[in-house]
């Protein structure tokens, strides 16, 4: 806006082809002393020599006089000058004096905010006729960037009377009003300056996202100073807010030496847009403090913590970790402050997990009707979103709707949205008074697929990812377990007496990043594939199904199925405080569950649960390359008689198949 209102020019000729109006740009005065010859406009005047013009909530205009003193820049200079603007004023008699009086007082004391809720809410750029020929109505962007629309029709400004139209000036136009109109907060500006006293822990955390940032190529540079450094005699400055756009943010070695730590996640909601429509959820302070106390002992840190990556795991003996004392996240707060505390980094991760999940973009949510967009009124306050079988946040999280989805997941919509509804200019706000973020958005079940996540191998084991060819395998695939993306890893030994073991972070989810937390308790379950699943062009295929049909029954012949038998040992790995003394970080010299053998037939994908109630002691929340491990080893011909029915061979198969792993939160 401030460039804007000191580089844009007169535009006489343009809108005077553009509207089809009485001649009203050969006047003499310029919008102020048109104001000033008034007999009725005292007040307004008054306000406009009060007013200092803003080029952003920190900084006023201002020049510097041969005193060397500071002289502001005010929209009386402004409405003065040669800036072509459209004023919508009002007389003395549209307020009340305490009205004028709360007016004044918030020039004086929070000019800003006068600024943009007053003058910027009345004032747009260029002439704005209202007697416009081509269309009823139209929208005119102002200068606090609020969108108004213009009825010339019913000659209307917002919704307000106009009672005297097309008032020509030198440097624009003012039309007066019966009243002021009333300024809506978008978002953002409601989070940050309405000052709501029970929504001060969410305001606080948004807030402290703000970054200020100068832009020398909009600033007028004056003389250099003694040392030849740039000195502007009229700078420009520009706000962001890292909520608005970053949703996550994995730092380099080059950002930060710790850049392990933390995955950053803000909102990804461009809440100061006007127009968008965003449905925004905000915990009061008393659900704030509900979901910390809640949330706390899921997120139990230490200060060190080992890092897995592969390379380091798989050779000798390594003593890479990682302490997050002393990380300095200058990317995550505006005063780049220090995690000195693991109650710090704590309870930073507990905020953002708190504040960044319930934003909508309405646009962004599922059609009912293909082609036919929402609007709030039907989705929102009509209550329309139950009607869909998921929501999206703004992150990209899919939220089910209890009652539509077929597999029944998710949570009651209603219990989402409850809260007061107050509209903004851009969407709704929702102060709810309870934290509503369902459960499996903040706690998700970890789901690793085996195939495409790193693995640890010992250097007596060989590996093989094997796709599986759908349209060979249809006519039984339905029968005996369908693969979650239809592919597997292929796990076998290099000799007949050898038992081949593998082992898998436990980190990733098809719902987003998910990770083991300390606080719940897991049932962790391994999904196995038959031998006999195998497909492939290229090698001997050992275990085949028979694919000629039982003539009464008419299904497959299942006892021509050689089936592959194995009786695995799972072995689970996780960080406790008690290893920081340690030297060896490897994943095998880190705490273990008792190993568990486990049997398995091999008949079809079997979900085998492995452990139950597993409950680590310390979080793995929002951290990078550390997690726990699962091992899993085929224990080959070792072991005794199989206890398969349908197959006597006496010895177990050294080949295994694994599809997925699946660490479920126990509710």
């Amino acid at each position: 806006m401030g460039v804007a209102l000191t580089v844009v020019p007169s535009c006489t000729d343009t809108w005077n082809e553009h509207y089809a109006t009485e001649d009203i740009y050969t006047a003499k005065e310029t919008i102020w002393e048109t104001i000033e010859s008034r007999g009725d406009m005292q007040n307004f005047a008054e306000l406009m020599k009060l007013a200092k013009f803003y080029r952003d909530e920190n900084h006023p205009a201002y020049t510097i006089n041969e005193q060397g003193e500071r002289e502001y820049y005010t929209y009386a200079k402004l409405l003065d000058g040669y800036t072509a603007v459209t004023v919508w004023a009002f007389t003395d008699d549209a307020l009340s004096e305490d009205e004028w009086n709360k007016w004044k007082d918030m020039a004086i004391n929070d000019g800003y905010n006068f600024q943009q809720q007053f003058i910027g809410n009345h004032m747009s750029l260029a002439r704005r006729p209202m007697t416009f020929t081509g269309v009823q109505s139209e929208k005119v962007r102002l200068v606090n960037n609020k969108l108004a629309e213009l009825d010339y029709a019913e000659s209307t400004f917002a919704n307000v009377k106009v009672v005297e139209a097309n008032i020509g000036t030198s440097n624009g136009l003012m039309h007066i009003i019966e009243k002021p109109s009333e300024f809506d907060y978008n978002i953002y500006e409601y989070i940050k300056f309405s000052n709501v006293d029970y929504l001060s822990k969410f305001s606080e955390y948004f807030v402290k996202r703000d970054t200020t940032y100068f832009l020398a190529s909009s600033s007028i540079e004056g003389l250099p100073d003694e040392n030849g450094n740039p000195t502007y005699v009229d700078s420009v400055y520009f706000m962001d807010n890292m909520n608005f756009r970053i949703s996550s943010y994995n730092p380099t070695d080059a950002d930060a030496t710790d850049a392990w730590m933390n995955n950053l996640k803000m909102m990804k909601a461009h809440v100061n847009v006007e127009d968008s429509a965003y449905i925004v959820v905000i915990p009061t302070d008393q659900a704030w403090d509900a979901a910390v106390s809640k949330l706390t002992p899921y997120y139990n840190y230490v200060s060190t913590y080992p890092r897995m990556d592969k390379l380091k795991q798989e050779n000798a003996r390594s003593t890479k970790n990682m302490s997050i004392l002393g990380a300095r996240k200058a990317y995550m707060t505006t005063d780049g402050s220090a995690y000195e505390t693991v109650d710090s980094l704590r309870d930073v991760n507990i905020t953002m997990d708190i504040a960044t999940p319930m934003a909508f973009n309405l646009n962004e949510q599922p059609q009912l009707e293909k082609g036919v967009k929402w609007t709030m009124e039907d989705f929102l306050l009509n209550s329309g979103y139950l009607e869909c079988e998921y929501l999206l946040n703004t992150l990209g999280d899919t939220i089910f709707n209890i009652a539509k989805d077929p597999q029944h997941r998710g949570c009651d919509l209603s219990v989402l949205f409850a809260g007061v509804q107050k509209k903004m200019s851009n969407g709704y706000v929702i102060e709810a008074s309870t934290w509503n973020v369902p459960e499996d958005i903040w706690n998700r079940a970890i789901d690793v697929e085996c195939t495409f996540n790193d693995y640890y191998k010992s250097s007596a084991t060989l590996y093989a990812i094997n796709p599986m060819n759908n349209t060979t395998a249809k006519s039984w695939i339905d029968k005996y377990g369908r693969l979650s993306m239809q592919n597997y890893m292929h796990c076998y030994g290099t000799g007949t007496s050898t038992k081949p073991d593998i082992a898998f972070p436990l980190a990733g989810s098809k719902q987003g990043s998910a990770y083991a937390m300390s606080g719940q308790r897991y049932n962790i379950k391994v999904v196995m594939v038959p031998r006999w699943y195998e497909d492939s062009q290229d090698t001997p295929i050992f275990y085949k199904v028979n694919t000629e049909t039982n003539p009464e029954t008419g299904e497959l012949d299942t006892l021509s199925i050689e089936y592959q038998h194995n009786l695995m040992t799972f072995t689970l790995y996780y960080w406790t405080e008690a290893m920081i003394a340690k030297n060896d970080y490897r994943y095998t010299a880190q705490q273990k569950l008792e190993k568990k053998d486990v049997y398995w037939n091999g008949e079809k994908v079997d979900t085998i649960t492995v452990f139950e109630n597993v409950e680590f002691p310390v979080t793995y929340k929002n951290l990078r390359n550390t997690y726990p491990i699962l091992r899993m080893q085929s224990q080959g011909y070792t072991r005794g008689k199989c206890p398969c029915e349908k197959n006597n061979d006496p010895h177990h198969s050294t080949y295994f198949n694994i599809d997925r792993i699946i660490l479920e939160p126990v509710k």
